[in-house]
Protein backbone atom coordinates (compact mmCIF):
# COMPACT_ATOMS: atom_id res chain seq x y z
CA UNK A 1 0.00 0.00 0.00
CA UNK A 2 2.71 2.47 -0.32
CA UNK A 3 2.34 5.00 -1.92
CA UNK A 4 5.03 8.13 -2.73
CA UNK A 5 2.91 11.05 -2.51
CA UNK A 6 2.60 10.45 1.41
CA UNK A 7 5.79 12.76 1.99
CA UNK A 8 5.29 15.17 -0.68
CA UNK A 9 3.42 18.20 1.04
CA UNK A 10 0.52 19.72 -0.48
CA UNK A 11 1.23 23.47 -1.52
CA UNK A 12 -1.09 26.04 -2.98
CA UNK A 13 -0.42 29.14 -4.59
CA UNK A 14 -2.15 32.41 -3.10
CA UNK A 15 -3.18 35.47 -4.67
CA UNK A 16 0.04 36.95 -3.47
CA UNK A 17 2.04 34.45 -5.70
CA UNK A 18 3.04 32.89 -2.67
CA UNK A 19 3.87 28.92 -2.19
CA UNK A 20 1.42 27.74 1.20
CA UNK A 21 0.97 24.96 3.16
CA UNK A 22 -2.09 22.90 4.53
CA UNK A 23 -1.38 24.34 7.71
CA UNK A 24 -1.39 27.91 6.35
CA UNK A 25 -5.17 27.10 5.10
CA UNK A 26 -6.87 24.69 7.06
CA UNK A 27 -6.51 24.90 11.36
CA UNK A 28 -7.23 20.96 13.02
CA UNK A 29 -10.64 20.59 15.02
CA UNK A 30 -10.55 17.77 17.45
CA UNK A 31 -13.65 16.59 19.29
CA UNK A 32 -14.14 13.83 21.65
CA UNK A 33 -16.85 12.36 22.44
CA UNK A 34 -18.81 8.83 24.04
CA UNK A 35 -21.64 7.27 22.07
CA UNK A 36 -24.57 6.27 23.87
CA UNK A 37 -27.10 3.91 22.71
CA UNK A 38 -31.13 4.89 22.22
CA UNK A 39 -31.86 4.14 26.16
CA UNK A 40 -29.13 6.54 26.73
CA UNK A 41 -26.75 4.05 28.37
CA UNK A 42 -22.92 4.17 27.43
CA UNK A 43 -22.14 1.27 25.09
CA UNK A 44 -18.76 -0.61 25.48
CA UNK A 45 -16.17 1.07 23.69
CA UNK A 46 -18.10 4.24 22.80
CA UNK A 47 -14.67 6.80 23.73
CA UNK A 48 -13.86 8.29 19.56
CA UNK A 49 -11.90 10.87 18.85
CA UNK A 50 -13.53 12.86 15.62
CA UNK A 51 -11.43 15.35 13.07
CA UNK A 52 -12.08 17.64 11.40
CA UNK A 53 -10.47 20.90 9.70
CA UNK A 54 -11.73 24.70 9.04
CA UNK A 55 -10.58 26.86 7.40
CA UNK A 56 -8.49 29.67 8.94
CA UNK A 57 -8.73 33.43 9.15
CA UNK A 58 -9.34 35.27 5.29
CA UNK A 59 -10.24 31.97 3.46
CA UNK A 60 -13.04 31.03 1.89
CA UNK A 61 -14.91 28.10 -0.49
CA UNK A 62 -15.10 29.25 -3.89
CA UNK A 63 -16.29 27.95 -7.23
CA UNK A 64 -16.97 28.93 -10.89
CA UNK A 65 -20.80 28.72 -11.76
CA UNK A 66 -22.01 29.84 -15.55
CA UNK A 67 -25.50 29.73 -15.75
CA UNK A 68 -28.04 31.62 -18.45
CA UNK A 69 -31.47 32.59 -16.72
CA UNK A 70 -30.62 33.02 -12.71
CA UNK A 71 -28.84 35.71 -11.06
CA UNK A 72 -26.99 34.58 -7.98
CA UNK A 73 -25.96 37.83 -7.15
CA UNK A 74 -29.58 38.31 -5.68
CA UNK A 75 -28.71 35.83 -2.64
CA UNK A 76 -25.62 37.13 -1.84
CA UNK A 77 -25.43 37.39 1.81
CA UNK A 78 -28.00 33.78 2.22
CA UNK A 79 -26.74 31.42 5.00
CA UNK A 80 -26.13 28.16 2.69
CA UNK A 81 -25.57 24.64 4.12
CA UNK A 82 -22.90 22.18 2.48
CA UNK A 83 -21.44 19.11 2.93
CA UNK A 84 -22.27 15.58 4.41
CA UNK A 85 -22.61 17.39 8.01
CA UNK A 86 -24.70 20.42 7.03
CA UNK A 87 -22.24 22.58 7.40
CA UNK A 88 -23.18 26.86 7.37
CA UNK A 89 -21.40 29.15 4.84
CA UNK A 90 -22.37 32.59 4.49
CA UNK A 91 -23.01 32.63 0.61
CA UNK A 92 -21.18 35.97 -1.55
CA UNK A 93 -21.78 35.49 -5.77
CA UNK A 94 -19.25 38.08 -7.86
CA UNK A 95 -20.10 38.36 -11.36
CA UNK A 96 -17.54 38.14 -13.86
CA UNK A 97 -15.63 36.04 -17.17
CA UNK A 98 -14.35 32.25 -16.16
CA UNK A 99 -10.51 32.26 -15.39
CA UNK A 100 -9.43 29.33 -17.65
CA UNK A 101 -9.33 30.02 -21.49
CA UNK A 102 -12.10 30.34 -23.77
CA UNK A 103 -10.59 31.82 -26.60
CA UNK A 104 -11.26 29.61 -29.87
CA UNK A 105 -8.31 31.20 -31.24
CA UNK A 106 -4.62 30.65 -30.84
CA UNK A 107 -3.67 27.94 -28.34
CA UNK A 108 -0.98 29.69 -26.51
CA UNK A 109 0.27 27.31 -23.43
CA UNK A 110 3.27 25.73 -22.30
CA UNK A 111 3.73 22.49 -21.42
CA UNK A 112 6.58 21.16 -19.07
CA UNK A 113 8.87 18.78 -19.87
CA UNK A 114 10.69 18.14 -16.93
CA UNK A 115 9.96 19.62 -13.26
CA UNK A 116 10.59 23.55 -13.55
CA UNK A 117 11.40 25.79 -11.01
CA UNK A 118 10.20 29.46 -11.07
CA UNK A 119 11.01 32.46 -8.57
CA UNK A 120 6.83 33.00 -8.55
CA UNK A 121 4.12 32.78 -10.20
CA UNK A 122 3.81 35.63 -12.86
CA UNK A 123 0.34 37.32 -12.65
CA UNK A 124 -0.13 37.12 -16.37
CA UNK A 125 -0.35 33.19 -16.21
CA UNK A 126 -4.23 33.09 -16.62
CA UNK A 127 -4.69 29.62 -15.78
CA UNK A 128 -2.12 26.44 -14.39
CA UNK A 129 -2.81 22.50 -14.38
CA UNK A 130 0.09 21.54 -12.26
CA UNK A 131 1.50 20.40 -9.04
CA UNK A 132 4.64 21.16 -6.84
CA UNK A 133 7.29 18.67 -5.79
CA UNK A 134 10.26 19.43 -2.90
CA UNK A 135 13.88 19.52 -4.56
CA UNK A 136 15.98 19.62 -1.91
CA UNK A 137 19.85 19.61 -2.00
CA UNK A 138 23.23 19.66 0.16
CA UNK A 139 25.08 23.19 -0.26
CA UNK A 140 28.45 23.49 1.63
CA UNK A 141 30.58 26.22 1.89
CA UNK A 142 35.01 25.61 1.86
CA UNK A 143 37.44 27.96 3.59
CA UNK A 144 41.35 27.91 3.00
CA UNK A 145 44.02 28.58 6.12
CA UNK A 146 46.95 30.29 4.81
CA UNK A 147 49.10 28.60 7.14
CA UNK A 148 48.64 25.14 5.40
CA UNK A 149 46.75 25.31 2.40
CA UNK A 150 44.20 22.95 3.59
CA UNK A 151 40.33 23.27 2.48
CA UNK A 152 38.12 22.07 5.05
CA UNK A 153 34.24 22.22 5.25
CA UNK A 154 33.26 25.47 7.12
CA UNK A 155 29.50 24.89 6.63
CA UNK A 156 27.09 22.16 5.35
CA UNK A 157 23.26 22.84 4.94
CA UNK A 158 19.96 21.90 3.10
CA UNK A 159 18.54 24.36 0.64
CA UNK A 160 14.80 23.55 -0.73
CA UNK A 161 12.97 24.73 -3.55
CA UNK A 162 9.19 24.00 -4.71
CA UNK A 163 9.69 22.54 -8.66
CA UNK A 164 6.75 22.89 -10.47
CA UNK A 165 5.95 18.79 -12.15
CA UNK A 166 6.53 17.76 -15.55
CA UNK A 167 3.28 17.69 -17.37
CA UNK A 168 1.89 21.42 -15.81
CA UNK A 169 0.08 23.23 -18.42
CA UNK A 170 -0.04 26.88 -18.51
CA UNK A 171 -2.18 29.46 -20.30
CA UNK A 172 -1.76 32.92 -21.42
CA UNK A 173 -3.59 35.18 -23.32
CA UNK A 174 -0.72 37.13 -25.88
CA UNK A 175 2.43 35.70 -27.22
CA UNK A 176 4.26 38.12 -25.37
CA UNK A 177 3.43 36.98 -22.07
CA UNK A 178 4.18 33.45 -23.13
CA UNK A 179 7.85 34.33 -24.25
CA UNK A 180 8.38 36.45 -21.05
CA UNK A 181 7.21 32.99 -19.33
CA UNK A 182 9.72 31.10 -21.16
CA UNK A 183 12.66 33.46 -20.51
CA UNK A 184 11.72 32.47 -16.74
CA UNK A 185 11.95 29.08 -17.19
CA UNK A 186 15.51 29.51 -19.71
CA UNK A 187 16.55 32.14 -17.04
CA UNK A 188 16.87 29.60 -14.40
CA UNK A 189 20.16 28.91 -16.11
CA UNK A 190 22.14 26.13 -12.83
CA UNK A 191 18.97 24.57 -13.11
CA UNK A 192 18.65 23.96 -17.18
CA UNK A 193 22.38 22.78 -16.58
CA UNK A 194 21.10 19.95 -14.99
CA UNK A 195 18.52 19.12 -16.85
CA UNK A 196 15.07 20.80 -15.18
CA UNK A 197 13.03 23.93 -16.83
CA UNK A 198 12.37 21.98 -20.38
CA UNK A 199 9.53 23.23 -21.37
CA UNK A 200 7.33 23.09 -25.00
CA UNK A 201 5.17 26.27 -26.30
CA UNK A 202 2.15 25.50 -28.53
CA UNK A 203 0.88 27.83 -30.76
CA UNK A 204 -1.62 26.71 -32.94
CA UNK A 205 -4.81 27.66 -34.40
CA UNK A 206 -8.31 25.52 -33.99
Amino acid sequence: DYTSKHTIDSCYIGNNNQTQKEDDIFKEDARIGIDKNYEGKTEEKAFYKQISYRLNEGFCFALEVETKSVDLCQFTGYVVKLGADDSSFLFEAIEGDLAYPQDKGKDLRVVLLSDAYLPEMPDYVRFAITDVKPFRFLHSGNSEKARDYNVKYSQLRKERYDLYQAGSVFYFKTEKERGDFCGLLAGAKDFVQVGYNRYYEYNKTK
